[in-house]
């Protein structure tokens, strides 16, 4: 049996990556700093931070927010990230799937969510593998730095969410990344698609 895909719109995927939104240059900054400057002490959720395996203290989403849930932190970074096209493949990049993971990282986060590592055709070309993949690493970035935080790590790096859950102010998550957008703008991109702003 073949799996038929919905034929994908390069045009939007593209334009949701590059985050050409153009109201967030004057109002979007603001707004990422009060909901960082207003979220609450991230704490434990996982028992004892000091043996937590990520390492550090763990997110616990604000109540009241009907938007902060995992489930639509995963859609809003598909979305942004290729529409939703498990086949999309960046030609920058080459970052691959409805999530764009690099594919140098297929091996080991394959290894650590499926118990074995797979490649980057397995990948590429089935779904629910990518929507396993995706998940364990989303979560375990999400639980930690909440939606924010999360989003930076998915875009720039865990070692760069570190960073900027500490100091979002600085100029260099405001600044372009090459032709793509800024860290601060490709995370207020997620919560605004959430509707947390």
């Amino acid at each position: 049996m073949t799996t038929q895909y919905a034929p994908f719109n390069y045009h939007q995927a593209l334009m949701n990556r590059l985050g050409l939104i153009t109201d967030w240059a004057d109002q979007g900054l603001a707004n990422t700093k009060q909901y960082y400057a207003n979220r609450p002490t991230p704490n434990p959720v996982y028992g004892n931070t000091s043996n937590s395996s990520s390492g550090g203290t763990h997110y616990t989403p604000p109540s009241g927010q009907a938007g902060n849930t995992f489930d639509n932190f995963m859609r809003a970074i598909a979305q942004r990230e290729s529409g939703g096209n498990y086949r999309a493949v960046n030609r920058d990049s080459g970052a691959l799937g409805k999530y764009q993971i690099m594919p140098g990282n297929i091996a080991s986060w394959s290894k650590a969510a499926l118990g074995h590592s797979i490649s980057t055709s397995q990948f590429l070309h089935t779904p629910s593998l990518q929507e396993q993949i995706a998940q364990y690493q989303l979560h375990n970035y999400y639980n930690k730095w909440g939606p924010g935080g999360a989003a930076v790590a998915w875009y720039a790096g865990p070692g760069t969410a570190s960073k900027w859950y500490k100091n979002s102010n600085s100029g260099y998550y405001n600044t372009p990344q090459g032709k793509y957008s800024s860290i601060n703008a490709y995370a207020l991109g997620i919560l605004r698609a959430m509707g947390i702003r």
